[in-house]
């Protein structure tokens, strides 16, 4: 049994309404089922109900077990002691309030719908990644938008918070900040974690005072990030390895170097080795003085490409290893899609995050507006829901459709979704007005 099933079914009341009662023998009686709460805090507020004819006003909590209540701690909070009904598909623990005094419970396991509960099974049992792949051409372009709104907006603030926490470990840094978010998507997938613990580890201002000399910038991120050969391998090599011994001792950096091993090369194509990304890093780091400004301060695609427009030097045009001459010379600039990666994961967080700090929605609304003039991602995932019949042309549609894969369908959370929320009520016949729990 999910959660948001039950919200479903409390916000619609598909339940049996007869001769309700608590855990306690109390009569129930509902006037108001109160109004769906997102943010913390019990799930439905100022709800009214009648406890053996006496008019109760306040809050209804919902959970899978009545337990749930002390296991989520809700007897030592605040804001859950004005709840006056605890709904449960479960009895299994008497619960109170911090003053001691019982919370009355409804159990809804005995009182559903037989078509609700038949499409719940459905769900829960379907073979697919996504539960409604069978019937997700019936539900509406219209209908489809709320949901993809919402998961996109979802993930806008959920990647918003990250920075902000990234800001907070870097002292309220904003430059400090976007350059080590920066360095964290220069690794992509497969590398983000050791790219962001380097930068963490090299400090934004000490490149800065090297920023005019490309082969000190290369040294100090080759040299730390341990994939600096121990044993020169050329000349190249051999230059690095001095100046980052000079650069290490003078800034105390040898005790903080990365191992070779952090780094993964493994069913990677050289044109994302860690190797030949540290290059085109130190490059854009030579290139561009302010990272944060330039993210956050303007909204054109073009001006954000133009300063990712980067070639990297001679010697990594025809390597992709120390040592090792690769077959063919090429000037491996940043690909587009690589641009576009970036674009989606740093810029348009940091804006959401800065637009947070300050509490200026329109910050947010340019990120939006930035996913809406980027093409969308192409991966397996984006193929599977265009093979439903989406439409995805732009980083918000592609954006909003991982949300939805990632967050919903495989968390089987279909009665927090409107397409799956609408399914159930296509399903029960339901002519209410329509709403949906978060």
């Amino acid at each position: 049994m999910k959660e948001d099933f039950l919200h479903f079914l409390w916000m619609h009341q598909q339940f049996d309404l007869k001769d309700l009662k608590t855990t306690q023998e109390e009569s129930i009686t509902l006037l108001d089922r109160g109004y769906p709460h997102e943010d913390e805090g019990p799930d439905f507020r100022q709800a009214r109900i009648l406890l053996n004819e006496m008019e109760w006003v306040g809050h209804i909590e919902i959970h899978i077990k009545s337990s749930d209540w002390e296991k989520h701690k809700h007897h030592t909070q605040e804001r859950y002691q004005n709840v006056i009904l605890h709904v449960v598909w479960e009895d299994d623990q008497e619960v109170f309030r911090k003053d001691g005094s019982v919370i009355p419970t409804l159990v809804l396991r005995d009182r559903i719908k037989e078509d609700c509960l038949s499409f719940y099974e459905k769900v829960s049992q379907a073979s697919s990644q996504i539960a409604c792949a069978n019937s997700f051409d019936t539900v509406s372009d219209f209908e489809k938008f709320q949901m993809l709104d919402k998961a996109v907006t979802q993930r806008l603030f959920r990647k918003g918070e990250t920075v902000l926490k990234l800001l907070e470990e870097s002292g309220n840094n904003w430059e400090e900040c976007a350059y080590q978010l920066l360095a964290e998507n220069f690794g992509f997938k497969k590398n983000k974690v050791s790219f962001l613990k380097l930068a963490k580890r090299l400090p934004l201002k000490i490149l800065k005072l090297h920023s005019d000399n490309i082969l000190q910038i290369e040294a100090l991120l080759f040299g730390l990030s341990g994939l600096l050969p121990q044993e020169s391998v050329d000349d190249y090599s051999e230059s690095l390895k001095k100046e980052y011994a000079f650069l290490a001792h003078k800034y105390q950096l040898q005790e903080k170097q990365l191992s070779v091993v952090e780094w993964d090369f493994l069913r990677l194509r050289p044109a994302n080795f860690p190797t030949l990304r540290l290059a085109q890093f130190a490059q854009f780091i030579t290139k561009n003085t302010y990272f944060f400004s330039n993210f956050v301060f303007q909204n054109e695609v073009e001006k954000y490409e133009s300063l990712f427009e980067i070639e990297v030097s001679s010697y990594w045009k025809k390597h992709y290893h120390f040592g090792k001459l690769s077959k063919k010379e090429s000037d491996r600039s940043l690909g587009k899609s690589s641009l576009q990666n970036i674009m989606i994961n740093t810029i348009a967080p940091l804006k959401v995050a800065y637009g947070l700090y300050h509490k200026e929605d329109r910050f947010f609304e340019t990120a939006l507006s930035l996913l809406e003039n980027i093409p969308a991602e192409k991966n397996k995932l984006i193929d599977q829901w265009k093979e439903l019949g989406s439409t995805i042309k732009s980083a918000y549609d592609s954006q909003a459709y991982l949300e939805l894969f990632n967050s919903y369908c495989t968390n089987r959370k279909c009665f927090s979704c409107t397409i799956g929320c609408r399914l159930l009520q296509k399903e029960i016949q339901l002519k209410e007005p329509f709403f949906i729990i978060s």
